[in-house]
């Protein structure tokens, strides 16, 4: 998956499991994806999904509060 991709693909997920806050855009995608660099995609989305299962209202309330959550909890699976 080429950069272009990568970034597209992550905007469709986190979309995914944060409905509440609309697809990411502009500056904001491309600091979560600055955040996640490297990271597997299927870390990406475990990771979510553990965010997603704590507590989505309270732990997904925006996107500036991902920027620092999904890199975190990416570390908390390895």
């Amino acid at each position: 998956m080429n950069e272009e991709e990568r970034l597209e693909w992550l905007g469709r997920t986190l979309g995914a499991f944060c409905e509440r806050l609309g697809p990411p855009e502009g500056a904001m995608l491309q600091k979560i994806a600055a955040a996640v660099r490297g990271v597997p995609e299927d870390d990406i989305v475990a990771a979510l999904q553990r965010l997603f299962d704590a507590d989505a209202p309270d732990r997904m309330r925006s996107w500036a509060f991902m920027v620092k959550a999904l890199p975190e909890e990416v570390e908390k699976l390895r």
